[in-house]
């Protein structure tokens, strides 16, 4: 999947404009726990409502087809319902996405951030203290 690797940075920069002010090590790592973590209810119900919608619009119905008319109209089927998947359930693991490295892309506004190798998502140093902190090596 090596080849696909600069269109899909390509996109994750379009989706996540933030994603460009992180070292791409860290935003890699990033992206990645974000894409592992659970969906929620928001993003499950979503989710079946955006299938529910494609499955309705592209119903067909044939009077005594045969069977190439059947895998003829299942193929066009096919290729009219992944661009209404992408419309209408694509914005729910982009939410989430965005919603889990929030933090991550919040945190390098503030002064003095270091990003720590083990775990950028929550090991975050920060002088002067915001919530839950770690401190870097103090020397």
């Amino acid at each position: 999947m090596q080849a696909l690797q600069p269109l899909r940075q390509t996109i994750d920069r379009w989706l996540y404009p933030d994603l460009g002010q992180v070292a791409p090590r860290h935003g890699e790592r990033a992206m990645h726990r974000a894409r592992s973590e659970g969906k929620d209810t928001l993003e499950i119900c979503g989710l079946v409502a955006a299938l529910t919608v494609a499955t309705y619009l592209t119903r067909y119905s044939l009077k005594e087809p045969t069977f190439a008319d059947r895998v003829s109209f299942a193929v066009a089927n096919f290729v009219v319902a992944i661009p209404q998947l992408v419309l209408f359930a694509g914005p729910f693991p982009v939410r989430r996405t965005r919603r889990v490295c929030a933090p991550t892309w919040k945190m390098r506004d503030r002064k003095k951030v270091e990003y720590q190798e083990d775990d950028v998502l929550m090991n975050c140093a920060v002088s002067g203290g915001f919530g839950r902190t770690t401190t870097a090596a103090a020397a």
